[in-house]
């Protein structure tokens, strides 16, 4: 009889970065999860990796060292280095506490983990039960090329001043600067002189030549704009980030600061600038000015597809029949939407004491949608965790969670700011 595998791996491809990396600049770092399904029948595990310079190696053994293993609640772990074999084993030991209540699965840590090559490595997990005995595939491959910052300094300047352009990137082989296309470095920054309002593209060569990544930004001159302008740094928003609006409009000139999670969570934002002067922001993104009561400009903010979550909303609803929670989303680019909610009991205290559900409430393709879940099988008081968690075109996991206990909000967290 075959026994069905326990263990998964996520995410298991792994990346490295082999371009543009300074001896200064830290390595890139990568880390998974490893799950344990149903891991009430065990005692212990051995976790082992080899290390070296070949291809199934994770990677070298003084790096290896780095590599750090964190499980699960109830769980201890012991680090084992085998310098004779190149091997690292973690040997996990099951405490009293983890039987006190009931775990559907066991999360395992592992992060810090800098890769030099690619190829394909290989967990291996043992019980001391001998119930079953897996090697997981890790597969490890070059990082796609990605952009982590182009921006000026000063996004609007004088006619004949001089703008700095900044950039950083990852896994990029060669950059091209354009207008001009100017080979410049991976990273680094450049002094602009525009004669006009410019609009420069930072394009991210990979390995290979079809791999590439662009990103745009503007420079712009006051006197392109003395009457009135409206000017967003960054263009291009997702999910809590902030956004800078630069205005002038009649006498008046300023800046204001937007939340993106702000905007995106409500039809439409005001802010007033004085008696006389106010800013209209839509859930699309569209600013617009108003001097008295006349129009005095408009821009477009645009999401940005690599973070893809552009709005995310959890909130209670007290109804005769209990505690419900609506669900909205819109997303922008993103692959494998999943939205699913766990949930702990709490004692008088609010001092949580035990899992009690997992409900997996959506698994679409669809960019946005809504819905209502309800906590059918929980009694008492309990905190509620509502993931959003998806990937973007580079198969990076991006995610938003709101923390509920009971119907009252007590935090949140996502993994989008760059």
């Amino acid at each position: 009889m075959m026994i069905p595998q326990r263990c998964v791996i996520a995410p298991n491809i792994l990346y490295y970065d082999i371009y543009g990396r300074l001896e200064e600049k830290e390595p890139f770092r990568e880390q998974f999860l490893l799950s344990v399904c149903e891991p009430g029948d065990l005692s212990a595990l051995r976790l082992s990796l080899s290390f070296g310079k070949d291809m199934e190696s994770l990677t070298l053994m003084a790096e290896g060292k780095e590599i750090k293993c964190s499980p699960g609640y109830g769980w201890t772990c012991k680090r084992t280095v085998d310098e004779d074999a190149q091997r690292i084993h973690w040997d996990l030991e099951r405490r009293e506490e983890a039987g006190l209540y009931y775990e559907p699965y066991l999360w395992i840590s592992f992060s810090d983990i800098t890769l030099r090559k690619a190829g394909i490595a290989y967990l291996e997990i043992t019980c001391r039960e001998g119930t079953f005995h897996e090697y997981l595939p890790i597969i490890k491959e070059q990082l796609l090329p990605r952009i982590t910052r182009f921006s000026p300094v000063e996004a609007t300047i004088r006619k004949g001043q001089k703008a700095v352009l900044k950039w950083e990137t990852r896994g990029a082989r060669k950059c091209v600067l354009n207008p001009g296309n100017m080979d410049v470095d991976t990273s680094g920054m450049m002094e602009v002189q525009p004669a006009q309002d410019t609009v420069y593209v930072l394009d991210a060569v990979g390995a290979l030549e079809q791999d590439i990544v662009s990103k745009s930004t503007r420079v712009y001159l006051y006197e392109e704009h003395m009457e009135n302008y409206l000017i967003a740094q960054p263009e291009r928003y997702y999910w809590g980030s902030q956004v800078t609006i630069f205005y002038k409009a009649g006498d008046q000139s300023g800046c204001f600061d937007l939340r993106t999670d702000e905007f995106c969570s409500a039809k439409r934002l005001e802010k007033k600038m004085g008696d006389d002067l106010r800013f209209e922001i839509t859930a699309d993104g569209e600013v617009t000015a108003y001097k008295a009561a006349e129009k005095s400009g408009s821009l477009q903010l645009y999401p940005d597809e690599q973070q893809v979550i552009i709005r995310y909303v959890a909130a209670p609803m007290k109804k005769e029949s209990g505690l419900s929670f609506a669900l909205g989303w819109v997303t922008k680019g993103a692959k494998e939407i999943q939205l699913f909610v766990r949930v702990y009991s709490m004692d008088l205290n609010r001092e949580v004491y035990g899992f009690c559900d997992e409900a997996v409430l959506l698994t679409s393709e669809n960019e946005e949608g809504e819905t209502v879940w309800s906590p059918v099988h929980v009694t008492g008081p309990a905190k509620y965790l509502f993931f959003l968690r998806t990937k973007n075109a580079q198969g990076e996991r991006k995610e938003v969670v709101y923390i509920y206990e009971d119907e009252t909000e007590v935090g949140c967290y996502d993994n989008l700011g760059k």
